[in-house]
């Protein structure tokens, strides 16, 4: 009986979802609208659907579905009444950040649509500059980690895991933020240089779109290895944001950032778990002078991505979170968020003893001591902050910040530019707000708005010196 209220539940809040998010998209006519809808969502109701169906059809029986590792690990997930009301909760959110969206760009529905900015341009020397820059925080995002890289390897563990989790983290953040400028560099870089080389073609152009595109390239290898989806999945959701807003787009571009933003969130965590032992018994046969060949089975690789894929961590993690939060009867900590997010701003090597987090908070309420990473949903998160109220706080809050970003890209003339990325930035910055409290917000203002306009800004001069 009570998988079937929560089968009505979440089909009743799906339904008012989609339809507010289609009637924003309608409004907006962007499809940033539309990524949004669907980030949000998947963090919070696509884990609900996999369970709620998984009860009715037993797919489990065929996929190997994580929530069952999930449960395994964190604490035991019912079909009850207290999950019931998990998904009410969730449903609220949802709908508040729907509504909300509908109703801000209903009431700014007699604004002109933003003309598509022109085609960029870089000049040579800021091209050659940006090439430099990316290897250059490659070189010191490795130079943070290059220990905790053959500590893993020797003790055959995850590398992401083994850096996240088990190592000494004062210069982590160092570490993220030097992968994501980077990555974001040479990913733009690139954009512009192959767009630059086919409207006029060049030896010149040529030449430096293919160093570029192999700098790319080996940037992506590098965090494949290393198990770090998060920063491929925000530039790429950037970049590809900001091609689709200029002109003219290329189908061959578009295809090319959808490829290079796919294979490798696609083998992802498959490659995070495999690589370790590879590495690992390459050198034993290096010690023992083996001439043994350690062949990686592509066919099971294949098949553990797509199952990584589709049923992810991703969905339940999160999702999990609001569960355990009234199942174990987590008290409200008032501010809890508010105060870790103050003290994250001083660098974790300056000032190591911060106060925790309220994901930290929440993880030893419920009695989990396992350093395995889980994460809190957005909402969860703002529940502990503010009790009910903060379901509604932070759902209005989201969608203020994804319609007025927007807004500002729309009006805006002598900045367009720079307010286009800016929103890009928000957008693309939602996976890791949603999976992480009020505190990722200062994630948000750096790497998902300062971060991205500050590299613009020389494309922005550049843009204005040809006019």
């Amino acid at each position: 009986m009570i998988a079937i209220i929560c089968l009505l539940i979440l089909s009743f809040f799906t339904i008012l979802y989609c339809f507010f998010i289609i009637k924003s998209y309608l409004f907006s006519n962007n499809l940033g609208v539309l990524l949004a809808g669907f980030f949000i969502f998947y963090w919070t109701y696509a884990g609900a659907w996999v369970i709620i169906i998984d009860h009715f059809l037993m797919i489990s029986s065929i996929f190997e579905i994580n929530y069952k590792h999930v449960s395994e690990l964190l604490f035991q997930l019912r079909i009850d009444h207290t999950y019931a009301l998990t998904n009410i909760y969730y449903g609220f959110f949802l709908l508040t950040y729907s509504a909300s969206m509908f109703f801000l760009f209903k009431k700014g529905k007699k604004l002109h649509m933003p003309k598509k900015v022109q085609t960029l341009k870089i000049t040579i020397r800021f091209k050659f500059i940006f090439i430099t820059t990316s290897l250059f925080f490659m070189a010191i995002s490795l130079f943070f980690i290059k220990n905790q890289i053959i500590q893993a390897i020797a003790n055959q563990e995850s590398i992401y895991s083994y850096i996240r989790f088990y190592s000494d983290q004062k210069f982590y953040s160092l570490h993220i933020v030097s992968n994501i400028i980077g990555l974001m560099v040479i990913f733009i870089n690139s954009i512009v240089c192959f767009v630059d080389y086919l409207q006029e073609k060049s030896k010149l152009k040529l030449f430096l779109l293919l160093i570029s595109f192999l700098v790319l390239i080996v940037f992506l290898c590098y965090l494949v290895f290393l198990g770090n989806k998060r920063e491929i999945m925000y530039v790429g959701t950037l970049c590809i944001l900001f091609y689709l807003s200029i002109k003219p787009k290329h189908l061959v571009i578009i295809s090319s950032i959808i490829l290079l933003i796919g294979v490798p969130l696609f083998f992802n965590d498959s490659l995070r778990a495999a690589i370790p032992k590879i590495l690992y018994d390459q050198e034993i046969n290096n010690q023992t002078n083996s001439n043994q060949i350690n062949h990686l089975d592509f066919t099971e690789l294949l098949k553990s991505a797509a199952n990584h894929f589709i049923f992810s961590n991703e969905m339940f993690y999160a999702h999990y979170s609001m569960y355990g939060i009234l199942k174990y009867k987590v008290p409200v900590n008032y501010g809890v968020s508010l105060k870790a997010l103050i003290e994250s701003v001083i660098p974790r090597f300056i000032y190591p003893n911060r106060s925790d987090d309220v994901y930290k908070y929440y993880i030893q309420s419920i009695g989990n001591k396992s350093k395995q990473g889980f994460t809190i949903h957005h909402c969860s998160g703002w529940y502990i902050n503010l009790g009910i109220i903060g379901i509604f706080t932070g759902a209005i809050l989201i969608s203020y910040l994804i319609s007025y970003s927007y807004i500002l890209y729309t009006i805006s003339k002598k900045n367009q530019l720079l307010f286009l990325i800016a929103y890009c930035g928000v957008i693309a910055s939602l996976p890791q707000i949603l999976r992480a409290g009020p505190e990722s917000y200062k994630s948000l203002i750096f790497t998902g708005i300062i971060f991205p306009v500050m590299i613009m800004i020389p494309i922005s001069l550049s843009d204005k010196n040809e006019d």
